[in-house]
Formats: structure tokens, C-alpha cells, sequence
């Protein structure tokens, strides 16, 4: 399979993911407590990653550099620890379909920060469709008020 059909498959993948997430985590955060939530949640999450790390390249993984590792622990530590917190906060407040466009913001946030960090190129595609997303948060912004 070519990387960019696979690139583009793992991305959906991943919005499903992230959709599953938020329609099975609403339910339960009616039952249980918000932190209770989370260590479920991660604790289910490092399990099925380590075994799919495991399976796909065992070997691979006792060959990452210090650094790599340390790169990789703070961003555990930010998108998984901080960013399940705050995502099932949210959808605890104010439910799973207003939750997810907020959290659709990360395009945004990726390209600006690409663009500031790495001097990565904003074309009119992305501008349009950074602007088409700002639009979709204000609409469900102005809705929810």
C-alpha cells in the first residue's frame, strides 16, 4: 500500500477513534468520576498500544534513542494524561456532539504551530480550510449560547 493511502487510512482510523471515545466515554462519565474516567481510559489506551508496538516491531523498540524517549514521555504526558482530562471534562459538561468540533480545532492549532516552529508553507488551501473550521466552532459556539 502506498504510505500516503496508508497515511490517509490511519487518519480516519483515528477520527473514528477519537468519535468511538466520545460516545462510549458519555455514558460512563454518568456513573463514574471524572479522574476514575481517565485512569480507565489511559490504562485501556497504553495497553492496546503497547501490544500493537509489540507486534508490529518488537525489536524496534529497545532501539530509541534517550532523547527520542524523553520527546516521547512529554508528549504523553501532555496529549494523553492533560488532554483525556480535559476532553472527558468536556464532554461531562457539555456533552459528546458539541465536545468533538471544539476538539476538530486541532488542525488549526497543528498548522499554526507548524508554520511558527518548523516554517512550514500556509497555502490557500489550509488558510481556507482554517478559516472553514473557525467558522464551523463559532456556528457551535453561537448554537450552544
Amino acid at each position: 500500500m502506498e504510505p500516503s493511502v496508508l497515511g490517509v487510512l490511519l487518519s480516519v482510523l483515528a477520527a473514528m477513534g477519537f468519535g468511538l471515545f466520545g460516545v462510549l466515554a458519555r455514558p460512563a462519565m454518568l456513573h463514574a468520576s471524572l479522574y476514575l474516567g481517565v485512569l480507565v481510559s489511559l490504562t485501556a489506551s497504553l495497553l492496546t498500544v503497547t501490544g500493537i508496538a509489540f507486534a508490529a516491531n518488537a525489536p524496534g523498540l529497545f532501539e530509541v534513542s534517550p532523547v527520542a524517549l524523553a520527546w516521547f514521555a512529554v508528549i504523553g504526558l501532555v496529549n494523553f494524561c492533560l488532554g483525556r482530562l480535559f476532553n472527558l471534562h468536556a464532554i461531562q459538561r457539555i456533552g459528546v456532539s458539541r465536545t468533538a468540533p471544539l476538539i476538530g480545532t486541532t488542525p488549526i492549532v497543528a498548522a499554526l504551530l507548524a508554520f511558527a516552529v518548523y516554517g512550514e508553507e500556509l497555502g490557500p488551501l489550509l488558510i481556507a480550510g482554517i478559516l472553514s473550521v473557525v467558522a464551523g466552532v463559532l456556528l457551535i459556539l453561537r448554537e450552544s449560547a
